[in-house]
């Protein structure tokens, strides 16, 4: 319904105190909440906003007084109330749940409805079930609902080699009707409402914990492998176990972290959040990267997440609310003393997010490599005085930063202190640091662009590259400016014509086996020479003007055009 923009949306209006009370004594009927969880999720200040969808049905949407889509009616003899996803993630298990693999949601997304066949659920699961009531929509494996629709059958005809369709789809996540509210992604995990929420937090936090590996190679703490039946383990030994007390200052200080970095910049219409949420989202990748993996609520001395949340609430950094058993987090205190004060650290979610981030970037090298060649990456590493800005955005200075993460550190630096030039966008106006890291020494610019700022900073870095040399292997990674692979062609001697290979050694090439090569190849004579200096390397010598065959049987091993350097000089004077 909302793939496209609605073809009328009209001016939101604020719904008078008796309307809203009604819409949530309908929320409360229809969905079985408490009065409490009602007004959670139909608050003070509720908006209407009339609507025509690109179909011409008309609707209603209810917004949270930030704008947030909460519920909306659609359809002209329509009076059933839909929960957004917004809502859905809000407060699990008010709909029943249908799973599909992850490959279907994106076809949903696509604006496809969800058919029989890939949905895992049958008539067993859906007892009570009936065609025309509303089904959240998820992915195997995943308790996250991304789409809501109505049953389009009865449950008795799903499975059993059925075709047609299983739910009309009425809402999905990226949608129109989402892209109206904060556009936040979907949480990580949620709970089952019926689940005692402390239970769900243990488990969350075992599950949660992944193995970091820094980039930087330093060590990291990585879950010991699992034992097998023959492994002898002496009677009173134990692997070592970290202290609750230490354990409490962990999860508090992630809490601190969790404040200052994400929770306190979040609209007031991300609140409430559901205890567990806020623990296995917002806590737990908020540790630091090298906490140890027992850091966790069950390992701690609260043992609960309740008492943790209350403990918190006792500190002041957090105000929380007790709905049927369970404890949600309805604000921060962003003006804490330990918050304004708070220096940022590498958090665990900062590990991962690189870490996927690297591995997409090589899985892209990758593809590319069957392409255009090895994977060849130049990487910069903060140096002098470009350290300063990787100290101003809280990045570390003793690792290594491809170009595009170089980039993207610059330019969130130049957002977030609203640096772009009001006139020009694709100039930067240069503040105090800006200056002290770009400028040369009696320089005055006052702004620049964007593309000379990026080539100014990553000049002042130190250059690095990585290279893989053996398949299967990891990238060598070594610290200087990589040279390209130098052919050139010469006249000697009169009428001579030679072509001298260099600077092929890093590249993993041996002087020796590249001489044979090119002399297969060209069916020409070669000869090998060892230049002046220890670290010079070898010189490949090839009768006759052979740069084409060289390139060619260069590329053919892999290396990319980019890094072989061609040059004929058999007609200078």
């Amino acid at each position: 319904m909302f793939k496209k923009s609605p073809a009328e949306l009209k001016t939101s209006s604020a719904l008078r105190n008796s309307d809203r009370r009604k819409l949530a004594a309908e929320v409360s009927s229809t969905f079985k909440l408490t009065a409490e969880e009602c007004d959670l999720l139909v608050p003070d200040g509720l908006q209407a906003r009339k609507f025509k969808s690109s179909g011409g049905e008309p609707g209603t949407i209810y917004q949270s007084p930030d704008g947030e889509p909460l519920w909306f009616v659609a359809g002209k003899q329509s009076s059933t109330l839909v929960p957004t996803v917004y809502t859905l993630w809000r407060r699990p298990g008010m709909v029943p749940m249908l799973h599909t693999p992850a490959f279907v949601i994106e076809k949903l997304s696509e604006g496809a409805d969800l058919m029989i066949p890939g949905v895992l659920e049958t008539q067993e699961d859906l007892q009570g079930v009936s065609k025309g009531d509303l089904a959240a929509i998820a992915a195997i494996g995943s308790d996250v609902p991304v789409a809501i629709g109505t049953m389009a059958v009865s449950p008795s005809s799903l499975g059993n080699g059925m075709k047609g369709k299983a739910a009309l789809i009425l809402h999905v996540y990226q949608d129109h009707l989402w892209e109206m509210g904060s556009k936040s992604d979907p949480p990580a995990s949620l709970p089952q409402a019926s689940a005692n929420p402390d239970e769900m937090a243990s488990q969350l936090a075992s599950t949660s914990i992944g193995n970091v590996q820094a980039s930087d190679g330093a060590d990291t703490p990585t879950q010991p492998p699992a034992k097998g039946d023959d492994d002898d383990v002496p009677a009173g030994e134990s692997e070592d176990k970290t202290r609750p007390a230490d354990v409490d200052v962990i999860l508090r200080t992630a809490l601190v972290h969790a404040i200052a970095t994400k929770l306190s910049k979040l609209p007031s219409s991300s609140f409430p959040i559901l205890g567990t949420n806020l623990y296995a989202v917002h806590i737990l990748p908020a540790r630091p990267f090298n906490a140890p993996p027992d850091a966790d609520i069950k390992h701690s001395s609260y043992k609960k997440l309740a008492r943790f949340l209350k403990a918190a609430e006792k500190d002041g950094l957090i105000k929380t609310k007790d709905v049927k058993g369970e404890t949600w987090l309805t604000s921060v205190n962003a003006t804490h003393l330990d918050v304004a004060e708070h220096k940022g650290y590498k958090s665990i979610a900062d590990a991962d997010k690189k870490d996927a981030s690297r591995k997409e970037q090589e899985k892209k090298q990758a593809d590319k490599t069957k392409k255009d060649g090895i994977a060849i990456m130049e990487l910069y590493k903060p140096h002098g005085v470009s350290t300063a800005l990787f100290d101003a955005v809280k990045q570390n200075t003793d690792e290594l930063y491809t170009g595009v993460e170089v980039r993207t550190l610059l330019l969130d630096y130049v957002k977030e202190h609203s640096l772009v030039h009001p006139r020009e966008q694709g100039f930067i106006i240069l503040d105090e640091l800006l200056q002290d890291v770009l400028l040369k020494k009696g320089e005055d610019i006052e702004f620049m662009r964007r593309d000379d700022a990026l080539d100014r900073l990553k000049s002042k870095m130190q250059p690095w590259y990585s290279i893989p040399l053996k398949e299967g292997e990891p990238p060598v990674v070594k610290k200087g400016q990589l040279a390209p692979i130098s052919a050139v062609a010469k006249t000697r001697q009169g009428r001579r014509v030679i072509t001298l290979v260099t600077h092929f050694e890093p590249y993993g090439i041996e002087a020796d086996d590249l001489a044979e090569s090119l002399r297969k190849a060209c069916a020409s004579a070669t000869s090998v020479t060892p230049l002046p200096g220890k670290t010079a390397g070898s010189e490949v010598l090839v009768q006759g003007n052979q740069l084409k065959i060289v390139g060619d049987l260069l590329m053919e091993r892999g290396i990319p055009k980019k890094w072989i350097q061609v040059e004929d000089t058999t007609g200078k004077k």
